[in-house]
């Protein structure tokens, strides 16, 4: 499912060819002016039909960067209900998938079938063609975008009749994993400095999310070569995605590093970390945690032993336990707001 770096080198040269090229599933080739060419992968249409009780449907958020997402709906079992909306953003390391890659789409079927909430998962730019912080700007406009919703403005011509009709937009979550967990990160702090109401952000849930650094961790280090994340493909993910001329340490990578916000001058929301230790990002990731113990955040992590980068993807039985702990933290926000 989520193989998507191989442990290989393929050539001697990156963008700029000054970097070992990994051999990636999803990348097909390097074009001069430095765009790729992604292979094609396995993707899901959007269906509107309520197939397993989820309808889905594909909505352009804007027209300019062509930015959509796709709506997960669960069947209403009342003409009334309505249900938590979470905003999910997808990984790739900001340079592959989309929320119609397969793996992705049977996901967020299942996330939203079995929570009861709606999924609005978020196709945003991908770099090299956008590097940072195109996908951070996506971002905003798709938090501003389900904002217009819940405020129902009297031009008809925004309404989504689906989120108008059946979300709760007082139990709002953000959510993303690998690249789309770093996504919320940064969307989190922007929200916590501006005016978003009247969605009420209960939680961000980042997936082992995908933060790096310039000194290398112990981790990282004893784990080069995974099979699913290695550390040369990590290097070259943040080649390309990073803005020209940044290097890991950049706040855009490094979120606890120098040149990133104190995390006790933000008010961040009740945050879940989910982590898996076999993930060569891990020890980073609790680093992150740490830190947001540090600055008083409500925060909480999640460890699952024997698990890799993307496992919640994956048909494993640690895939279902994965599934449980996060439905179950979603009730227990719901729960403690009411």
């Amino acid at each position: 499912f989520l193989l998507f770096i191989v442990a290989k080198r393929e050539r001697e040269s990156d963008l700029r060819g000054t970097m070992p090229l990994p051999s990636f599933i999803g990348l097909s080739s390097i074009n001069d002016d430095g765009s790729i060419i992604r292979a094609q992968l396995p993707t899901c249409p959007a269906d509107p039909s309520f197939l397993d009780g989820v309808a889905s449907k594909d909505v352009i958020i804007d027209t300019s960067s062509h930015v959509w997402v796709r709506i997960f709906l669960p069947q209403p079992a009342q003409a009334k209900k309505r249900f938590p909306v979470v905003l999910y953003f997808h990984g790739g390391g900001f340079v592959f998938f989309s929320v119609a890659y397969k793996p992705y789409h049977r996901f967020f079927n299942r996330l939203a079938r079995e929570a009861g909430v709606i999924v609005v998962a978020v196709d945003y730019r991908l770099a090299p063609e956008h590097r940072l912080p195109a996908a951070y700007e996506d971002a905003r406009t798709s938090l501003k975008w389900v904002r217009s919703q819940a405020m129902q403005g009297e031009n008809s011509a925004i309404k989504e009749e689906w989120l108008v009709t059946f979300a709760d937009f007082s139990s709002f979550f953000l959510m993303g994993d690998s690249a789309g967990g770093n996504i919320v990160h940064h969307l989190s702090i922007w929200a916590s400095r501006s005016d978003i109401r009247p969605l009420g952000i209960l939680a961000q849930i980042l997936i082992e999310p995908f933060f790096g650094g310039v000194v290398r961790t112990a981790t990282e280090l004893c784990m080069a070569n995974d099979k699913y994340v290695p550390l040369a493909g990590n290097d070259w993910l943040w080649s390309v995605s990073l803005p020209e001329g940044a290097n890991r340490d950049h706040s855009a990578s490094n979120p606890v590093g120098p040149l990133s916000p104190d995390l006790t001058t933000v008010r961040l929301p009740r945050t879940l970390v989910m982590v898996a230790l076999k993930d060569p990002m891990h020890e980073r990731q609790l680093q992150y945690f740490a830190k947001l113990k540090e600055a008083g955040v409500d925060a909480q992590s999640l460890e699952y032993e024997d698990a890799v980068h993307g496992f919640q993807l994956m048909n494993v039985p640690k895939s279902t336990l994965f599934l449980q702990d996060l439905i179950g933290f979603l009730r227990t926000c719901r729960l403690s707001n009411l």
